[in-house]
């Protein structure tokens, strides 16, 4: 036998040996998409105050995208938990939120597709010494005349929101949108049409022809 089969045979006998390779861990991403609950995010289509709920309507908040980087680019969501689940209307909230729509705006134009997000934190403003102004209730400056019309919009359903189905940017189904109009069948007008021509000039050839023969 020669050398190099001998060494071919020998490997070949060691791989079949060999215990097979354990399975790989899961990696962060995939351990991260199950360790937040989206109950705790009320399903990411809504907050609990009524003047949150009211912002994100009119500012068309698509918090779906939210779950989408969780899901997707391993942003740590849980820094906004507290922003789903409270019940004040404070100035600190209002930031919160503020950080929220704008993240979500730039996560909308795509260029943070293929990021890991992992050790990205959102931090509150640090108040420092101010640190009571964050907490002063802004209830107190909504006029009581717009309360009804605040509690009617934060009421309506937010948007629906899909991002693995839609690009961002391309308009959720809308069925108010009307549908294409179809194209006018003019059959039967052009037939007419063509009669009335061709009757026109029928009784322009008989002139003709009359005026020909005089």
């Amino acid at each position: 036998m020669k050398p190099v089969t001998f060494i071919i045979s020998a490997l070949a006998t060691l791989a079949i040996a060999a215990p097979a390779a354990p399975a790989a861990p899961a990696t962060d991403l995939e351990a991260r998409s199950f360790q937040f609950d989206i109950n705790a995010f009320n399903g990411l289509k809504n907050f609990n105050q009524v003047n949150l709920n009211y912002l994100l309507n009119i500012n068309s908040l698509q918090l779906g995208l939210l779950g989408n980087l969780a899901n997707v680019n391993n942003l740590n969501i849980l820094q906004f938990q507290g922003l789903f689940q409270q019940q004040n209307f404070d100035l600190q909230g209002l930031l919160q939120l503020q950080s929220l729509h704008t993240f979500l705006q730039i996560h909308q134009l795509g260029v943070l597709g293929g990021f890991d997000l992992a050790s990205l934190q959102l931090q509150q403003l640090n108040l420092g010494l101010l640190n009571n102004v964050g907490v002063l209730d802004l209830q107190q400056f909504i006029s009581p005349n717009v309360v009804g019309q605040v509690q009617t919009v934060a009421s309506q359903p937010a948007v629906s929101f899909d991002p693995n189905l839609l690009a961002p940017g391309v308009g959720v189904g809308n069925s108010n949108t009307p549908a294409a109009a179809p194209a006018p069948n003019n059959d039967s007008g052009n037939s007419e049409g063509l009669n009335v021509v061709t009757a026109e000039q029928q009784e322009a050839q008989e002139g003709g022809s009359s005026i020909d023969f005089e």
